[in-house]
């Protein structure tokens, strides 16, 4: 389903005045309605209490992705990505298959980000 350039306008200016109301009615109505606020806590809880456990296999279904990401990111902090890239190439390739850029290429430049531009 391809999009004119019109109809992608129109739908990211409705989706952005669609969250502004939300935000309003939230920082109007909602928030300092004592009745919301214990649904809401009430609604919180019982989520948390019903997806504890896809929440734990979550974690641990990406436990491999999550430690080379932050190993990824304390390499960078300290300048040495070229050693995490040496030392860990499977580390990198668990990276590179969920689409994580190891190595930046300072040629390519930053796509528009659609969100950014709607600010």
């Amino acid at each position: 389903m391809e999009y004119s350039n019109e109809e992608i306008n129109k739908i990211l200016t409705q989706y952005k005045k669609k969250r502004e109301r939300e935000i309003t009615n939230y920082h109007t109505n909602l928030k300092n309605n004592e009745e919301w606020q214990h649904k809401n806590k009430e609604r919180a809880l019982n989520y948390y209490h019903k997806n504890k456990e896809k929440k734990k296999t979550s974690y641990q279904n990406d436990k491999d992705f999550i430690n080379a990401r932050a190993m990824l990111r304390y390499y960078k902090r300290i300048n040495k990505v070229q050693s995490f890239v040496d030392k860990y190439p499977d580390k990198v390739e668990i990276l590179s298959k969920r689409g994580v850029v190891v190595i930046e290429d300072e040629n390519l430049q930053p796509e528009n980000n659609i969100l950014e531009n709607m600010k």
